[in-house]
């Protein structure tokens, strides 16, 4: 029990909110655990609960409750997943123009622990927030092999032994050399070219579009254009095209250019629903001009280069 508590300070005093995991022995936390999304558990009141021995595992909160952070997880077994990780360092090459392989070896040696069931945990805080919700970033075999916890999200950490369904003896570990301390922070920027590399290096089963149908607009002055605008999603136009799902790409981000005001035309605002409701709906740019990287965010500039090599 000393070594939880011990392992509880150490995670607490890098910024997580930690709670205990479920007295049932399962992966979800204890009983009270939701209002300390908003309002961190302090200290002497975690201490307590550990000591009673009723707990035999802690977690963190992810999201707003714990800075921001986010968790991406790659599904093990270990072996399995360390492959996975290759799949993506090797995909990271692709876009080492604007530093992403960089950004992954700062992930990779900063906080990391392996689950009881030989997965891997990556964590980030955002720095300019907010974090996302929980997201799927690959399928394969049926089954999500990438995926994050981030607002509204709880991870089971280390050193708590396997839970309900793990094999008997295992435990979640910090990987060599990584302490909680050493959590990166990363921009939003950033943690949407993550989501991205990982969708990219590793999705097998991109969700299939269901075909655009005309709505019936009897009398009213509703486009064809703006029907299906309001329909159609750029995340949904562009996942067929390159034949990967682009898990995080919003209208916004994408369809808008999110371009400088160095541009002759503004940016508008990004939509809360993801939906494109910029006027014109798109920048496009040949394959023969050269995006323009000085006047884009680095996320714009990795969406044209995945377009463009979807086309060859």
């Amino acid at each position: 029990m000393t070594s939880l508590i011990t392992a509880a300070r150490e995670w607490y005093d890098a910024g997580y909110t930690v709670v205990p995991t479920h007295e049932d022995g399962g992966k979800r936390p204890f009983g009270a655990w939701k209002q300390y999304q908003t309002e961190r558990l302090p200290w002497e009141e975690l201490h307590a609960l550990l000591e009673t021995g009723t707990y035999t595992g802690i977690g963190v909160l992810t999201g707003s409750a714990s800075r921001n952070v986010e968790m991406i997880e790659i599904e093990g077994p270990l072996d399995l997943a360390l492959k996975r990780l290759a799949k993506v360092k090797a995909q990271a090459r692709d876009y080492a123009q604007i530093g992403v392989p960089d950004l992954l070896v700062r992930l990779a040696a900063g906080c990391a622990e392996q689950s009881a069931g030989g997965g891997l945990h990556l964590f980030y805080f955002v720095s300019d927030g907010p974090a996302l919700g929980n997201t799927k970033l690959a399928n394969a075999g049926g089954k999500v092999i990438a995926e994050t916890r981030g607002e509204g999200g709880f991870v089971v950490v280390a050193p708590t032994l396997g839970r309900k369904g793990h094999a008997e003896g295992s435990a979640y570990t910090l990987m060599p050399g990584r302490t909680p301390a050493g959590t990166i922070s990363i921009t939003s920027e950033e943690r949407d070219l993550l989501h991205m590399l990982f969708g990219f290096a590793l999705d097998e089963q991109p969700t299939p579009v269901e075909p655009y149908t005309p709505s019936e607009h009897a009398g009213d002055s509703t486009s064809a254009l703006d029907d299906y605008r309001a329909k159609r999603t750029w995340a949904e136009i562009l996942t067929p095209t390159a034949g990967r799902t682009a898990t995080t790409l919003t209208g916004a981000t994408i369809g808008c250019g999110q371009v400088s005001p160095s541009m002759k035309a503004p940016a508008p605002p990004p939509s809360r629903t993801g939906r494109c409701t910029a006027s014109p709906p798109a920048w496009i740019y040949p394959p023969s001009k050269a995006y323009p990287k000085a006047r884009c965010t680095p996320t714009c500039t990795t969406a044209a280069t995945s377009r463009q090599r979807a086309r060859r």
